[in-house]
């Protein structure tokens, strides 16, 4: 064990990195093991123990340990947690290892004091660091920028800030600094909540938008570059090309320019709006923010290419400002939304426009899944700014929606561009979901410009597919008729009460727990595992859900279930609730269970009382609607009566759900039956 690992601490995703596990079992590890370390540090929603500790107790238990402790990254996170906010670690480390990387150039100016990590005889850090700060400012001004944000942070801290240099420099030992970086750009891209992946662009989007541009470019630009991922990329595949790169982030472009200076890929930054750039290149990449056109940018985006565009559909200003900024033969990729490809509102005669002259040269479909903050479908445009006027012919349409975000691989990318680079050169294309269509089409004014619409059109029609699939959902039509007709469905009979009873409200009657697993549809959290879970879709069904989740980190949070409690959630804008009958699973957030006493209470009925239209009046009126269980109101009716009503509900409820599932299946063998007689080769008797 290091000594360094006395001054280091880590998390609980630290702690399932390190040992190869999920978080959610080291919160277990937490519950069931009362030896567990204690956490030093931190607060309680985020604690951190003692690296030294936990190594100990891993070992002890003959736990694995499948990160090497010592590893520089690594080791560098543990350093500052408790001291360094997670979201400044990245931000603060870049510059550091920037300095070192620049200390080990033998070409370097830099006075023997001043180069990092620092001799142990330098009597402080704040002198070398300056002059660093000051020197840099010569190469670019970001990385300098990045040294004082250091510097400042440094003079601020409680602790001596030469140790806190003198740590790092330790943790940082002999490692390649470039390698440490972009493992540290991994692992906070990589981050649950926060994390730079707001401000990067995904590294297969970033592969597709710096193949897609040809191979030819000298002068390569990125005027929304965020943390730099499309710029370094281009230097890997252009390594020649000259670099310009815009955002209007300081921040982000301070990190960009730490990476690519560690990268030997020098370049030049600027800090201003999109649309005001006025110089032009060899080839343009832009993944630019959704829907931030308004005020003086709507005006400057009106004045684009093509008459501009304004109003709701403004994220298409993004592949004109690219188109603009072209140099004649040059080509742009641009990422761009759905609603920016509808053809509604004034997009619509410059999407016309632009493919009269031939400038959008492919559309490629994205996966919805591939940006990590929306599910949003988008779209890869490649555009090309010919020579001289000429008449378009066609447009290639490339479908890669069907991928998940973690399958667009190495393969699928070069699969991608060679029908690309081959439909350039005239010749037959194999991919098979590549289609050319001619330009004469995609003008007309309800034509659809996504790929999906026009492969299907072409789809070979496999009859015997068809069949089975019309035959199998007879087979569940017949099944979802049998279960209805099994059902007993009572009659409602009501009997006025001589004396009406109050309605009075739950108030704190019923012990209520939030649900507290946080759910990944996507890759958000790699460490998380699959298991069944309680969440709002589930309830529509009665079967728990199989999602990955993420537990909080204090086992004393989670909440699990519990049979005959009462789970409420918001489904469709509406309250909707169900007795749940299942014990030990995890609830998801947004679903919220109630302990219900069986020997003052029915649940069937505390829960059909919770959807009377006098509850869900409760939630109109607001933007996002939220549940205040302890002001729905119940009738203060006898125990019989109550048991009386919710058997009754229970039964109708469930004649409900067949009901819809009969319905669904229906619906379900009519769509099969129309399409298998619609190929001509049946008929229906």
């Amino acid at each position: 064990m290091n000594a360094t690992h006395a001054y280091q601490h880590i998390s609980p995703s630290g702690i399932a990195k390190l040992a190869g596990v999920s978080t959610s079992t080291v919160s277990n590890w937490r519950t069931r093991y009362p030896d567990f370390p204690q956490a030093t540090a931190g607060t309680q929603k985020r604690p951190l123990f003692p690296l030294p500790a936990v190594l100990q107790w891993l070992e002890a238990k003959n736990k694995p340990i499948k990160q090497d402790p010592d590893q520089a990254d690594f080791a560098l996170l543990s350093s500052l947690r408790g001291i360094v906010p997670a979201e400044d670690m990245v931000p603060m480390l870049l510059p550091l290892l920037w300095w070192a990387k620049w200390s080990q150039d033998p070409e370097t100016r830099l006075p023997d004091y001043a180069l990092f990590p620092l001799d142990p005889s330098v009597t402080g850090p704040i002198e070398p660091l300056s002059y660093a700060a000051k020197a840099s400012s010569y190469i670019n001004e970001y990385l300098s920028d990045g040294l004082y944000r250091v510097y400042e942070w440094l003079y601020e801290l409680p602790s001596p800030s030469q140790q806190m240099l003198e740590h790092i420099g330790a943790a940082l030992g002999n490692a390649d600094p470039r390698r440490v970086a972009e493992q540290l750009i991994k692992a906070d891209a990589e981050r649950a909540r926060g994390g730079l992946a707001a401000t990067m662009t995904s590294p297969a989007v970033s592969q597709l938008l710096v193949r897609s541009v040809g191979e030819h470019a000298a002068t390569i630009a990125d005027l929304a570059c965020g943390a730099g991922q499309t710029l370094l990329d281009a230097h890997r595949t252009h390594p020649h090309a000259q670099l310009y790169g815009n955002d209007p982030n300081k921040a982000a472009l301070e990190i960009a320019a730490c990476r690519l200076f560690l990268a030997d890929a020098p370049v030049e930054l600027s800090a201003q709006d999109a649309l005001t750039i006025d110089s032009t290149f060899d080839a343009v990449l832009m993944h630019g923010p959704s829907g931030m056109l308004h005020g003086e940018q709507k005006a400057r985006a009106a004045q684009l290419p093509f008459g501009g565009v304004t109003g709701s559909r403004s994220d298409l200003a993004w592949a004109l400002v690219a188109y603009r900024a072209l140099n004649p033969n040059g080509r742009a990729a641009v990422v761009l939304p759905q609603r920016a490809l509808s053809r509604a509102g004034s997009s619509s005669q410059v999407l016309s426009w632009m493919i009269a002259e031939g400038v959008i040269e492919a559309i490629i479909s994205l996966p919805a899944s591939i940006q990590r903050y929306t599910k949003t479908p988008s779209y890869l445009l490649v555009l090309h700014r010919p020579t001289e006027p000429a008449t378009p012919n066609e447009v290639l349409l490339i479908d890669l929606s069907q991928h998940s975000a973690a399958a667009i691989t190495e393969t699928v990318i070069d699969e991608t561009i060679t029908t690309l680079n081959t439909w350039r050169t005239g010749e037959p294309i194999q991919h098979p979901k590549a289609i050319p269509v001619p330009a004469t089409k995609l003008l007309s004014p309800d034509a659809s410009l996504a790929p999906q619409a026009w492969l299907q059109m072409v789809q070979p029609v496999d009859d015997q597919d068809l069949l089975e699939k019309a035959q199998q959902a007879q087979a569940q039509l017949k099944d979802a008729e049998r279960a209805l007709q099994a059902l007993t469905i009572p009659s409602a009979a009501f009997q006025a009460l001589d004396t009406a009873v109050e309605t009075y409200p739950i108030g704190n009657a019923f012990p209520a727990h939030r649900g507290t697993a946080q759910t990944h549809r996507t890759d958000t959290d790699p460490d998380a595992e699959p298991v069944d879970v309680l969440t709002p879709h589930a309830m529509d069904t009665g079967r728990p859900e199989r999602v990955p989740i993420t537990m909080p980190d204090s086992p004393y949070a989670a909440v699990t279930t519990r049979a005959g409690q009462v789970a409420v959630t918001i489904r469709n804008g509406g309250i909707f609730a169900r007795v749940w009958e299942i014990e030990g699973l995890p609830v998801s957030r947004g679903v919220t269970v109630l302990d219900i006493n069986p020997a003052t209470h029915d649940p069937e009925f505390v829960a059909q009382m919770l959807m009377a239209e006098v509850n869900q009046a409760t939630l109109s009126g607001q933007l996002t609607p939220t549940i205040k269980l302890e002001k729905m109101r119940l009738p203060r009716l006898p125990l019989d009566a109550q048991r009386r009503a919710g058997a009754t509900y229970k039964q109708l409820r469930l004649a409900t759900e067949a009901a819809t599932q009969l319905a669904h299946n229906a619906q379900a063998l009519l769509t099969a039956a129309s399409n298998t007689v619609a190929t001509g080769q049946f008929t229906l008797h």
